[in-house]
Protein backbone atom coordinates (compact mmCIF):
# COMPACT_ATOMS: atom_id res chain seq x y z
CA UNK A 1 0.00 0.00 0.00
CA UNK A 2 2.84 2.42 0.83
CA UNK A 3 4.50 1.78 -2.53
CA UNK A 4 1.24 2.43 -4.39
CA UNK A 5 0.67 5.68 -2.49
CA UNK A 6 4.24 6.85 -3.16
CA UNK A 7 3.91 6.00 -6.85
CA UNK A 8 0.63 7.91 -7.10
CA UNK A 9 2.12 10.97 -5.39
CA UNK A 10 5.14 10.81 -7.70
CA UNK A 11 2.87 10.50 -10.74
CA UNK A 12 0.80 13.54 -9.71
CA UNK A 13 4.00 15.56 -9.19
CA UNK A 14 5.22 14.73 -12.72
CA UNK A 15 1.81 15.53 -14.22
CA UNK A 16 1.67 18.84 -12.33
CA UNK A 17 5.12 19.88 -13.53
CA UNK A 18 4.34 18.86 -17.12
CA UNK A 19 1.10 20.83 -17.32
CA UNK A 20 2.45 23.79 -15.33
CA UNK A 21 4.97 24.75 -18.03
CA UNK A 22 4.33 27.19 -20.85
CA UNK A 23 4.22 25.77 -24.36
CA UNK A 24 5.56 27.87 -27.23
CA UNK A 25 4.40 28.01 -30.84
CA UNK A 26 7.68 29.64 -31.90
CA UNK A 27 10.92 30.99 -30.49
CA UNK A 28 13.50 33.36 -31.99
CA UNK A 29 16.43 35.59 -30.97
CA UNK A 30 16.48 39.36 -31.50
CA UNK A 31 19.55 41.60 -31.17
CA UNK A 32 18.99 45.26 -30.39
CA UNK A 33 21.19 48.32 -30.29
CA UNK A 34 20.82 50.61 -27.28
CA UNK A 35 20.14 54.04 -28.79
CA UNK A 36 19.86 56.17 -25.66
CA UNK A 37 19.83 56.02 -21.86
CA UNK A 38 18.29 58.69 -19.64
CA UNK A 39 19.29 58.42 -15.97
CA UNK A 40 16.76 59.69 -13.45
CA UNK A 41 16.34 59.81 -9.69
CA UNK A 42 13.40 57.39 -9.54
CA UNK A 43 13.62 55.70 -12.95
CA UNK A 44 15.94 55.14 -15.87
CA UNK A 45 14.74 55.18 -19.48
CA UNK A 46 16.37 53.08 -22.21
CA UNK A 47 15.53 53.16 -25.93
CA UNK A 48 16.50 50.25 -28.21
CA UNK A 49 15.99 49.31 -31.87
CA UNK A 50 16.61 46.23 -33.98
CA UNK A 51 15.27 43.85 -36.61
CA UNK A 52 13.84 40.36 -36.30
CA UNK A 53 16.20 37.63 -37.60
CA UNK A 54 14.19 37.21 -40.81
CA UNK A 55 14.49 40.96 -41.48
CA UNK A 56 10.71 41.21 -41.64
CA UNK A 57 10.04 43.49 -38.67
CA UNK A 58 11.84 46.62 -37.49
CA UNK A 59 11.36 46.94 -33.73
CA UNK A 60 11.72 49.93 -31.40
CA UNK A 61 11.21 49.77 -27.64
CA UNK A 62 11.24 52.20 -24.73
CA UNK A 63 11.98 50.75 -21.28
CA UNK A 64 11.37 52.36 -17.88
CA UNK A 65 13.49 50.69 -15.19
CA UNK A 66 12.58 51.17 -11.52
CA UNK A 67 13.40 49.66 -8.15
CA UNK A 68 10.25 50.32 -6.14
CA UNK A 69 11.18 47.94 -3.29
CA UNK A 70 14.77 49.29 -3.18
CA UNK A 71 16.25 45.80 -3.54
CA UNK A 72 19.98 45.40 -4.05
CA UNK A 73 20.88 44.74 -7.70
CA UNK A 74 17.36 43.98 -8.96
CA UNK A 75 14.07 45.64 -9.74
CA UNK A 76 11.22 45.86 -12.18
CA UNK A 77 10.39 47.59 -15.45
CA UNK A 78 7.68 48.41 -17.92
CA UNK A 79 8.21 48.87 -21.63
CA UNK A 80 6.37 49.59 -24.83
CA UNK A 81 7.32 48.05 -28.14
CA UNK A 82 6.46 49.08 -31.66
CA UNK A 83 7.19 47.08 -34.80
CA UNK A 84 6.67 47.69 -38.50
CA UNK A 85 6.69 45.39 -41.53
CA UNK A 86 5.87 47.59 -44.51
CA UNK A 87 2.29 48.72 -43.95
CA UNK A 88 1.76 46.33 -41.02
CA UNK A 89 2.16 47.63 -37.48
CA UNK A 90 2.31 45.89 -34.11
CA UNK A 91 2.52 47.22 -30.56
CA UNK A 92 3.24 45.47 -27.26
CA UNK A 93 3.08 46.31 -23.59
CA UNK A 94 5.72 44.76 -21.33
CA UNK A 95 5.99 43.99 -17.61
CA UNK A 96 9.10 42.38 -16.17
CA UNK A 97 11.96 42.09 -13.71
CA UNK A 98 15.69 42.80 -13.97
CA UNK A 99 18.71 41.57 -12.04
CA UNK A 100 22.31 42.70 -12.23
CA UNK A 101 24.73 39.87 -13.06
CA UNK A 102 28.26 41.32 -12.91
CA UNK A 103 28.59 43.93 -15.67
CA UNK A 104 25.31 43.04 -17.43
CA UNK A 105 21.62 43.08 -16.53
CA UNK A 106 19.44 40.00 -17.09
CA UNK A 107 15.74 40.52 -17.73
CA UNK A 108 12.59 38.40 -17.87
CA UNK A 109 9.18 39.63 -18.97
CA UNK A 110 5.78 38.98 -20.49
CA UNK A 111 4.45 40.95 -23.46
CA UNK A 112 0.90 41.45 -24.67
CA UNK A 113 0.68 42.24 -28.40
CA UNK A 114 -1.95 43.99 -30.48
CA UNK A 115 -1.89 40.94 -32.80
CA UNK A 116 -3.30 38.79 -29.97
CA UNK A 117 0.01 37.06 -29.22
CA UNK A 118 1.46 36.86 -25.74
CA UNK A 119 5.21 36.51 -25.39
CA UNK A 120 7.72 35.38 -22.78
CA UNK A 121 11.10 37.05 -23.30
CA UNK A 122 14.44 36.65 -21.55
CA UNK A 123 17.53 38.65 -22.37
CA UNK A 124 20.60 40.62 -21.37
CA UNK A 125 21.35 44.33 -21.44
CA UNK A 126 25.04 45.14 -21.91
CA UNK A 127 25.47 48.89 -21.41
CA UNK A 128 29.23 48.76 -22.08
CA UNK A 129 28.67 47.43 -25.63
CA UNK A 130 25.27 49.16 -26.13
CA UNK A 131 23.43 45.90 -26.84
CA UNK A 132 20.29 44.14 -25.73
CA UNK A 133 20.10 40.49 -26.82
CA UNK A 134 17.00 38.46 -26.12
CA UNK A 135 15.14 35.27 -26.86
CA UNK A 136 11.43 35.72 -27.63
CA UNK A 137 8.94 32.87 -27.15
CA UNK A 138 5.38 33.08 -28.48
CA UNK A 139 3.14 31.44 -25.86
CA UNK A 140 0.82 28.81 -27.33
CA UNK A 141 -2.90 29.14 -26.57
Amino acid sequence: MKKTTCLLILLFCFIGVGYGQFKYSSEFPVNFKINSVTIGQDENIVNVSGDTPDGKWTVKMTWTFTNLLETNGSGEYTAFGWAQDGENFLSTTVRGIWKREGKVFDIKHFENGTDGNQLLTTGTFDFINDTYKCNVRVIED
